[in-house]
């Protein structure tokens, strides 16, 4: 896994080390090209739960996929995709990142949303 650090924003994000790569063919066969893809896991300090929903405010998974032609080669889509689709933050290490995580985590879990923040200063 890969690991990125958000620091002004609070925010970890782990991503895998090589994306999900699957062959497009058309229906000869023929190579067409690569779909290529990946599931980034991203922890907030700021995010809450809205207590209506009972869902995050901002999403924990974010799905990230592009197609690219037979042109290009099977590792040229995967660094064409890591570049213009991976995030362009600082890496950490693994233990870095799950301190991180864990603290961003708590932040989270005891953070309150905007409405019912109100609500309680009224």
């Amino acid at each position: 896994m890969l690991y990125y650090h958000d620091k002004p924003n609070q925010t970890v994000i782990s991503a895998p080390d090589t994306p999900t790569v699957s062959k497009r063919k058309n229906k000869r066969a023929e190579l067409e090209g690569w779909t290529v893809s990946a599931e980034l896991s991203i922890t907030r300090a700021d995010n809450c739960i809205n207590p209506a929903t009972h869902q995050w405010k901002f999403n924990l998974k974010e799905y990230i996929r592009d197609w690219y032609t037979s042109g290009d080669s099977r590792e040229a889509a995967i660094g064409h995709f890591m570049n213009a689709k991976y995030p362009n933050l600082p890496q950490i290490r693994a233990d870095e990142y799950q301190c991180l995580q864990a603290q961003y985590e708590r932040i989270a879990n005891n953070n309150k949303p905007p409405m019912a923040q109100q609500r309680l200063d009224e």
